[in-house]
């Protein structure tokens, strides 16, 4: 996991220091709006054991301030088990928007639960991270984020990372026509 975040950390600066040298200080940034796409994550619960997920977003850059941000995650190694395990968020985030690419902080509150047969149960769990949206072409972007998970009422050393890697739209300036 922890090679991971390293590769992520290097990849992001290099990627920023080349995006911020061409804009040069007159280039506009990414517009505001919803950045929604997909994304294959990865859930270290502990070091022996780590899962995948696919994941629905749905995060609102704002044009200054705090924008809300959603998702939805499947288990998809649960499916043989006859289970649906799924992680949905609620939280909010904090944008750094600059030419063609989008940094920023979030956190929130999150529920792990699985359904099945025999029933269910489920754990809530508070998060924050950071991530970046990474602009590919007029509409699209690659979307990086790396999370640290903690369960209410157990020991903070229970918690587990998620990082994810993804695509998703980007918000396109609105101007009035006329």
């Amino acid at each position: 996991m922890r090679q991971a975040i390293f590769s992520l950390t290097l990849f992001l600066t290099w990627v920023l220091t080349g995006t911020l040298e061409a804009q040069g200080p007159s280039a506009s940034r990414m517009p505001a709006g919803w950045a929604i796409g997909g994304s294959v994550q990865r859930v270290g619960l502990s070091n022996e054991f780590a899962t995948s997920t696919l994941t629905l977003r749905a995060t609102k850059l704002a044009q200054e301030g705090i924008g809300a941000d959603f998702a939805f995650s499947v288990f998809p190694a649960g499916f043989s088990d006859g289970a649906l395990v799924f992680l949905t968020d609620l939280g909010m985030v904090v944008p750094a928007r600059l030419a063609r690419v989008t940094l920023f902080v979030c956190g929130g509150a999150s529920v792990l639960a699985a359904v099945a047969e025999g029933g269910g149960g489920g754990a809530f769990n508070v998060y924050a991270g950071a991530g970046t949206i990474i602009q590919v072409a007029p509409s699209i972007g690659l979307r990086f984020d790396v999370e640290r998970r903690f369960i209410a009422g157990v020991d903070p050393g229970y918690g587990f990372f998620v990082v994810g890697m993804g695509i998703t739209t980007i918000p396109r300036d609105r101007k009035p026509e006329g």
